[in-house]
């Protein structure tokens, strides 16, 4: 006879339908058996023994989105009946982030666009193998501080909602030399506006979010020459 088995909780508690998710299922009484599972809502899988209050399981795939009762047997047989929940949820998708690219000392905030984002405190961003929190603004939109990085490197961004399982689409962000301004010409202009005025400096990109800014108003139109020069008026 053994002392009575019990389950306490599951960390992470979700898990993309698909399955694979790697849980830790928390509790008392744990034993090292070669009839050690779990069971999610009907289907067992093997079991991991760690500790007397930790085993590991590999979540299976589900049926659909929703939750099911976690349960563990020492036997084979007999199951706990706690009925502690996993729940299953849609895939993650990432499909666009702007700005793209940001500077090597990092501290870039990214708008990610995608699918199935869940409000959740182990959502995250992973920039390459580097993972931050990420602040969420719809289950289609969340911004992430980009970390530091290359210059010149390109990375993979992708998405988790539970700190574990990253989506299977990524989108590709860059880094770029931090842009400074070294000088302008001319250096005066009417009030009205409208003088070109050429910006010389470093680190300068040809891209869609180039931009200049006068002040606290932006200029109408900026034509990229050089890494080193800019046109603004």
């Amino acid at each position: 006879y053994q002392a009575s088995t019990k389950v306490s909780s599951v960390r992470p508690a979700i898990g993309p339908v698909k399955g694979g998710t790697v849980v830790s299922v928390y509790g008392f009484n744990f034993v090292d058996s070669d009839t050690l599972l779990c069971r999610f809502g009907s289907d067992s899988v093997v079991a991991r023994w760690v500790s007397k209050s930790r085993i590991e399981c590999e979540a299976p795939a589900g049926q659909s989105a929703g939750e099911v009762s976690v349960e563990v047997t020492m036997n084979g047989a007999d199951y706990t009946s706690d009925a502690v929940k996993f729940s299953y949820v849609a895939d993650v998708t990432v499909s666009g982030i702007s700005p793209s690219s940001g500077s090597v000392s990092g501290g870039t905030a990214v708008i990610v666009s995608g699918d199935n984002f869940l409000f959740s405190e182990s959502l995250q961003c992973r920039f390459g193998l580097v993972s931050v929190p990420a602040a969420y603004k719809s289950s289609t939109e969340l911004v992430c501080m980009a970390p530091g990085g290359m210059d010149g490197e390109a990375v993979a961004l992708s998405v988790t909602n539970n700190g574990m399982d990253f989506s299977g689409t990524s989108v590709q962000y860059t880094y770029r030399a931090s842009a400074s301004v070294a000088g302008v010409s001319p250096a005066t202009g009417g009030a009205a506006g409208g003088t070109v005025v050429v910006v010389t400096g470093s680190g300068f990109v040809d891209s869609p979010s180039l931009a200049c800014k006068f002040g606290t108003a932006a200029a109408t139109s900026v034509t990229f020459v050089s890494a080193s020069k800019v046109e603004c008026v």
